[in-house]
Order: C-alpha cells, then structure tokens, then sequence
C-alpha cells in the first residue's frame, strides 16, 4: 500500500504478488485490493474469505481499507450475505 501510495506501481505489483503467492491471507489480501482500487479482486478475495471462514471477514464493515468498494453495489450485498447491518 506504501508504494502505491508513493506512486512506485512496479514495486506495488511486485508486492502484491508476493503477499498473494506466499502469505494468501484472504482479509489482507481483500485489504490491499479495495485500497488499491482493485474492486473486482477485493470482492473475489472477499468471497474467498467467506468460504475460508476467515475470522476477520467481521471487520468489513468498519476497516477503513475498504472506503474504495464501499459505494459498490456488492458491498452492501456482502454485508448482507455476512449478515451484518448496511
């Protein structure tokens, strides 16, 4: 997310690989995608993280990390299928 932020997409890239290949935690994974604008992914990793019971899939609602997806009309279909108030 730093090196998005700092413009440097190459490294971003490279560290999204990284992170998607080695240590596929699908909440952070989610994170890192709705924070990179990356909506499709975000709800893919999302969903993913349904059928993996993630326990952090909870926190969806309040993570600021997910500001980018939240005017997405599937955002508030996952928060109903999560069960969670819109």
């Amino acid at each position: 997310m730093a090196y998005h932020d700092l413009r440097n997409f190459s490294a971003s890239n490279a560290a999204l690989d990284e992170l998607e290949k080695k240590y596929p935690d699908s909440y952070i994974c989610a994170q890192v995608r709705a924070y990179r604008g990356d909506v499709d992914q975000a709800f893919v990793w999302l969903e993913r993280g349904i059928h993996e019971h993630n326990d952090n899939i909870v926190y969806v609602k309040t993570d600021t990390f997910f500001r980018n997806i939240m005017s997405d009309p599937r955002y508030k279909a996952f928060l109903r299928k999560m069960k969670l108030p819109e």
